[in-house]
């Protein structure tokens, strides 16, 4: 599947490197974002999982 953009926290985007990016974006002025998680159905569960964890409790 193409990405429909540039990856959020580049191509190889760890917890980290999303965060920063995040918080650069909410500094520009940004308040609202909606992640799209290109996994297969039955890792999606996981993946938003890992993702309320690692980056969005990180984040205002």
């Amino acid at each position: 599947m193409d990405n429909p953009g540039r990856l959020l926290g580049g191509p190889d985007a760890t917890a980290e490197s999303v965060r920063d990016e995040l918080g650069r974006l909410e500094d520009a002025g940004l308040s609202v974002v909606s992640l799209w998680l290109p996994v297969a159905t039955e890792a999606l569960p996981d993946a938003m999982a890992w993702t309320a964890e690692e980056v969005l409790r990180h984040v205002s």
